[in-house]
């Protein structure tokens, strides 16, 4: 799986949420109460698309190479 996931203490719901997203997204999950940084494909994305679990508030994007 290429995120990491912090559970962190925000109750908030979808807000604009996506299904989809880009290498580098920074997240809040709200099904999950947590705070995710996409780096690569996860367990439902598609061969052209990285998906999350369920939608995902996007709150800013990693400058520089996500995969660090």
């Amino acid at each position: 799986m290429m995120k990491f996931i912090l559970p962190i203490p925000v109750k908030a719901g979808p807000e604009n949420a996506v299904s989809v997203v880009q290498k580098g997204d920074l997240a809040y999950w709200p099904e999950g109460n947590c705070f995710c940084k996409f780096f690569g494909k996860t367990l439902v994305s598609t061969e052209t698309e990285i998906k999350p679990a369920s939608p995902v508030n996007l709150v800013g994007r990693f400058s520089g190479d996500p995969e660090l």
